[in-house]
């Protein structure tokens, strides 16, 4: 019974996936800014943390991924493919961004000195964030790291979905199951070593 609920679950979130740009398409002028912060976890070699990256349009949907580390060759193709160029982005100050000045209008917040300044902070997606950790810490207690990937779009699914009433969340998450198919054995394969 336990591994029909389980298989179950990962349908269900693999039906709440989704994919979205973030960030105005085109050249329009009414650009809304975007805040990305320092990836979450992975702290060192041998730490057993798994990376995530997260960004989120300020009054707007989450974007979020396990990623394989903080570096630059890492994180910016994630938000060039995610983000229109000419935005506006709101990031901590992890090195790894720097170079977003380039094709965005990048603002930076330095945590080691304050967590707002005006506009410029990052208090959106760290709050995804904090829904994500006491949800994990919570409930799921310890998703596996080949796992997290879906406990992650399981979330994002939630954080955007927040808004809409029990029915239209409902439509959208088995609308999502068009298309998509995961066997038993696909999913203990991811599970594997």
């Amino acid at each position: 019974m336990q591994k029909t609920a389980w298989f179950m679950l990962h349908r269900i979130r693999l039906a709440m996936q989704s994919k979205t740009f973030i960030g105005p398409k085109g050249r329009s002028q009414n650009r809304r800014p975007e805040e990305i912060t320092t990836p979450r976890g992975n702290k060192g070699p041998g730490t057993g943390k798994v990376t995530g990256l997260g960004m989120r349009e300020r009054d707007g949907k989450v974007r979020a991924w396990v990623v394989r580390d903080q570096k630059r060759g890492t994180l910016l193709p994630r938000v060039s493919d995610h983000v229109a160029k000419g935005s506006t982005i709101y990031t901590d100050s992890l090195g790894s961004y720097h170079s977003l000045k380039h094709d965005y209008v990048h603002h930076v917040i330095n945590h080691a000195e304050k967590y707002v300044d005006g506009k410029v902070h990052t208090n959106s997606i760290e709050n995804f964030w904090s829904v994500l950790k006491r949800t994990i810490g919570g409930t799921y207690i310890c998703p596996r790291p080949k796992h997290l990937d879906a406990y992650l779009d399981e979330q994002i699914f939630r954080y955007n979905e927040r808004g809409n009433q029990d029915g239209p969340r409902f439509y959208l998450a088995a609308k999502g199951a068009d298309g998509k198919h995961m066997t038993y054995r696909q999913l203990k394969a991811r599970n594997s070593p």
